[in-house]
């Protein structure tokens, strides 16, 4: 409720700038005609600014109560309570007016000839379409778009899925026009079988990188949610926390799958160097005869780490390739933009 007031208030401001900068530009207008101000229009200019100062305050209100409720759930849910988003009004916002600038496009280029627009018009309206269908079937499933306690997490897309088998969080951010897209990625083991739950238009995009693989990132679009993406974040990494099995805190996306096996393995490792460590502690004084299971399970850490150096190795190929390929990528982008520099350089010379 608050985002959405926030968003009310947001669009209020936004009216009302754009009637200042109406009336301004049609005083401009006038003035190089020399016409003074007319009262009317100067009442009317002072009640945009009065709205536009008085929403802007409301936006700012706003976020100052959402951020004190998100920082109340949160802590909420690092003390053991389950965290719940129920699916937001954005996309329903912008998917109705897409649908109908789309329509209304393509009706007016078939009116007047123009094929080329009229198709592509019509193609963006089946593809608004076919998404608002797939958006409104998960709004209107029952229960909560998504929902997280200290056992798992369940999304609309993806059904339940133990914490366990989550290795790895990550929220993206996408920005395109002015917009922010935020996606909460989950890195499961075997992510086919969650897969084959997602609706259709989700098992086609992302099925063919997703089915064959080890483990891999399952994304959860959280614009759709009535709940801040951030916040839906921390939640996601404050319950994770809670559970014992193994995790990769810093982990991403283009991280291959050799790289957070060989992480996980390590960290197995590690621990049950810690628990033997541990255990030879317990025993006291040295040269007490070890036990015979300690002895064994530290013949199985031996063999086990001797076991995992392959791909430890290949790990580390793989971050140096990616290491590199980022190098590569940076050297191009200052390329491009030393040249970009020296051409506008040269031209203004030359001009």
């Amino acid at each position: 409720m608050l985002r959405l007031g926030k968003g009310v208030f947001g669009a209020i401001a936004g009216a009302a700038a754009f009637g200042m900068l109406v009336m301004w530009l049609d005083w401009v207008q006038q003035r190089s005609a020399g016409v003074a101000l007319p009262f009317p229009t100067l009442v009317r200019l002072a009640a945009c600014a009065a709205t536009f100062g008085l929403a802007l305050l409301g936006v700012h209100w706003m976020s100052r109560r959402q951020q004190a409720a998100d920082a109340l759930e949160l802590q909420q849910v690092r003390e053991g309570r389950g965290f719940e988003a129920d699916g937001g009004a954005t996309w329903f916002l912008f998917a109705v007016p897409a649908c109908l600038v789309a329509g209304a496009g393509g009706g007016w280029a078939l009116r007047h000839g123009a094929a080329a627009m009229a198709v592509l018009a019509l193609a963006l309206l089946l593809v608004f379409l076919v998404l608002g269908w797939h958006i409104a079937q998960l709004m209107l499933r029952p229960g909560p778009m998504l929902r997280m306690d200290r056992l798992g997490i369940t999304s609309a897309q993806y059904g339940r899925i133990p914490w366990r088998e989550v290795v790895g969080i990550e929220l993206h951010q996408m920005h395109a026009r002015g917009a922010t897209l935020h996606v909460l990625r989950l890195c499961v083991r075997d992510p086919g079988r969650y897969l084959l739950r997602a609706p259709a238009p989700t098992r086609w995009l992302h099925g063919r990188r997703l089915r064959a693989a080890r483990v891999g990132a399952l994304p959860i679009a959280l614009n759709l949610l009535d709940k801040d993406a951030g916040l839906v974040h921390q939640c996601a990494l404050a319950l994770r926390r809670q559970d014992p099995s193994p995790f990769v805190p810093g982990w991403n996306a283009r991280m291959e799958a050799s790289e957070v096996e060989a992480i996980l393995e390590q960290r197995g490792l590690d621990e049950e160097r810690e628990r033997i460590i541990l255990e030879l502690q317990s025993l006291g004084e040295d040269g007490v005869e070890l036990p015979a299971h300690l002895t064994g399970r530290m013949a199985a850490h031996r063999a086990r780490s001797e076991a995992a150096q392959p791909l430890l190795r290949q790990a580390l190929a793989a971050h140096v390739r990616r290491t590199r390929s980022d190098a590569r990528a940076m050297r191009i982008a200052m390329i491009g933009l030393v040249g970009l520099v020296v051409l506008a350089v040269a031209l203004r010379l030359a001009g």
